[in-house]
């Protein structure tokens, strides 16, 4: 897996399993008085990932940290992400989470979410 922006990148290794993907839709819904449904699709749709990381090496660590810290700056930036399926996805950080399980690995959860 990795994470590119410019000639900046971070090579991870795979997330654990389960590999969690998912969809996110733009739409309202709405309802009347009579209980009828109304949904309007404004035809956007972005996959999301759920990766995680049980155990995850203190320098694997430090350099996923310093790119989501410092050179995409969370959710400012769209950045690169090849899956482990070599399959490259244009992507914002969501979400970024940590703790320390050992004094050299880390569990880590990042949340990513593709530019439409």
């Amino acid at each position: 897996m990795e994470l590119r922006y410019g000639s900046a990148s971070v090579v991870l290794d795979d997330p654990d399993f389960p590999y969690t993907y998912s969809w996110k839709t733009k739409q309202t819904m709405l309802e009347s008085e009579g209980g009828q449904r109304y949904v309007y699709d404004f035809g956007i749709r972005r996959r999301v990932w759920l990766l995680k990381w049980n155990l995850l090496d203190s320098s694997q660590f430090s350099r996923l940290e310093n790119f989501i810290l410092n050179t995409v700056n969370f959710r400012e930036t769209p950045f690169t992400f090849v899956d482990h399926t070599n399959t490259a996805y244009t992507v914002r950080c969501t979400a970024f989470s940590f703790s320390q399980v050992t004094p050299t690995h880390y569990a880590v959860n990042l949340t990513l979410e593709e530019e439409v």
